[in-house]
């Protein structure tokens, strides 16, 4: 890695609710460079900082209403040392921009810089990578030879004269499973209304299959005697989901689980080798050493991919007030890697305390309706709940159990929507349809040294459409594949507008003058899915 270059602001802690103060910044530290550009127009901006020509970037958008420009001076208050940052997270772009930024453990740079001279600041980029995030060339996918003659003969079968034998091509091929997914041909206009109808049936119900065993839980089994590395390794390999362990003493541990939880299974290890980990810091799951931390296993509900466990109680008293003492609860949802929450609630009016040996004897802690909402990114395996704890003083208990529902939509099977040639692609307007989203190729455009590829998608689902505007959807990966098969990654995004059931982006890549060869990759979670997660924690001390 080079160091950044000398006055760099860096972002180097995050801070969830959009206020900096002085002390996040520094100067001259190694970070991960992400310009943001504008291609509307090149705002001066005012260098609060005393860094030159370098500055904190005010970025206008076109999607703002009546032309509503943010004051720098709101965002940097030079006066008293303190940056709020808040405006710019009301914007889909600085969102992601901030999760990207998360993603590879490094830090984060804001500059103001001229579109002109992009081009050279991005050169810091690759250097600042780590290795484990450099892209690598995708590898085409390898279809069965034989299956993709058994689709084709199914696929004439459903086209048949006789009503029975339509129908059995349709049994066979939904008892292959999701698999038949990556075979299945696409609707057309050329087919005829029944052939058309079938293959639609057979998708969707496929789909809503795979979707659900995406949310799942696998378990794993496993007998011996390992250390960690390869204890966490085996893991998993047997999950699919991004699971490391830090360096650490070795130790070896005996293991002997037959179909054990994953959540479940890590507690096991974590107890025993007194590790830990933090869901709201990395994505995935890496373990790391602790130092006298509580088991995990005591208080832990598990449901499914799910573990909910709590995390604090306290108690305050303000000595200068005359209000009683204030009292605060903690809790904690995780959920396996592998899974890509969308949306997150805690309904406060379904979490109850319950008194542990009469449980007449209860109290809820929220108002009717009343709910937490979450932020939730593709890096995160987790999220913490934190609300106000009654006073439980006439109850004559020292423990309490705690029980509640959160509610969940869930991504399903990714879906992949791959524009080849972009040139052809654009003159034709491509557009592709799986999993009931159509995602278009709307046109392309040249700012200096910029590309903006602007796509429009939509959506058969009118509740998928309406959630695609809380922002899972400026989370979803696209890159360019050039001719070699090297990925080359956008710098930014922006919103394109609204559409009837979805909306158009906007994504601003490095130029490139000849679009010949290029290939546009896009991936979306196809179905949604909606669930909850009870959980009952017991035995929590109330002193």
């Amino acid at each position: 890695m080079m160091d950044a270059p000398s006055g760099a602001i860096v972002m180097t802690q995050w801070c969830p609710r959009g206020y900096l103060t002085r002390t996040h910044w520094q100067s001259e530290a190694v970070g991960f460079v992400i310009i943001i550009p504008t291609h509307q127009r090149c705002s001066k901006v005012r260098d609060p900082l005393g860094l030159g020509n370098v500055g904190l970037q005010y970025f206008p958008r076109h999607d703002l209403e009546q032309e509503k420009r943010v004051n720098v001076s709101s965002m940097v208050n030079h006066g008293n040392g303190d940056a709020n940052v808040a405006t710019c997270f009301q914007t889909h772009l600085a969102r992601h921009l901030w999760a990207r930024a998360l993603a590879t453990g490094c830090c984060l740079l804001f500059a103001a810089i001229s579109v002109g001279n992009l081009r050279s600041a991005h050169g810091f980029i690759p250097d600042l990578l780590p290795d484990q995030v450099q892209d690598e060339p995708e590898k085409p996918a390898q279809l069965d030879p034989e299956m993709q003659r058994r689709v084709r003969l199914w696929t004439r079968q459903l086209n048949a004269d006789e009503l029975s034998e339509r129908d059995q091509a349709e049994r066979e091929m939904l008892a292959e499973g999701t698999l038949l997914l990556d075979y299945l041909p696409p609707e057309t206009a050329g087919q005829s209304a029944e052939l058309r109808e079938r293959l639609t049936r057979i998708r969707v119900t496929l789909e809503t299959r795979a979707a659900e065993e995406v949310a799942k839980p696998i378990a794993v089994t496993l007998k011996g005697e390992y250390g960690l590395p390869e204890l966490v390794e085996n893991i998993r390999q047997q999950t699919n989901n991004v699971t490391q362990v830090a360096p650490a003493e070795p130790k070896r541990l005996a293991i002997d689980w037959e179909n054990v939880p994953y959540w479940v299974a890590l507690d096991e290890i974590m107890d025993r080798a007194q590790m830990s980990f933090d869901s709201d810091q990395s994505p995935g799951v890496t373990l790391v050493p602790a130092v006298d931390r509580a088991p995990r296993k005591t208080y832990a509900s598990y449901h499914g991919a799910f573990r909910v466990s709590p995390t604090r109680l306290q108690h305050s008293r303000d000595l200068t007030s005359s209000q009683a003492t204030q009292s605060q609860f903690s809790l904690q949802l995780e959920w396996e890697p592998k899974l890509r929450v969308i949306r997150l609630e805690l309904p406060l009016d379904g979490v109850e305390i319950v008194h542990p040996t009469d449980a007449t004897i209860k109290q809820t802690v929220g108002n009717s309706g009343e709910k937490i909402g979450f932020g939730v990114t593709n890096e995160k395996s987790g999220a913490k709940a934190h609300f106000a704890w009654p006073n439980l003083d006439a109850w004559d208990a020292e423990v309490v159990d705690v029980r509640g529902k959160f509610q969940l939509l869930v991504a399903g099977r990714e879906e992949t929507f791959r524009f080849e040639n972009l040139k052809v692609a654009l003159q034709n307007k491509q557009l592709i349809e799986k999993s009931g989203i159509k995602v278009q190729l709307e046109e392309v455009n040249y700012d200096e040294h910029l590309m903006l590829i602007k796509i429009g998608i939509q959506f058969s689902d009118a509740k998928q459409s309406l959630e695609s505007h809380f922002g899972w959807i400026f989370q979803n990966p696209i890159e360019i594949r050039d001719r070699e098969g090297q990925v080359h990654s956008y710098l930014t995004i922006e919103s394109g507008g609204a559409r009837e059931q979805g909306l158009a982006l906007v994504y601003i890549f490095d130029r490139f003058d000849d679009l010949e060869g290029l290939d546009l990759v896009y991936r979306s979670p196809g179905i949604l899915i909606e669930t909850e997660v009870p959980f009952e924690m017991k035995g929590i001390p109330l002193r």
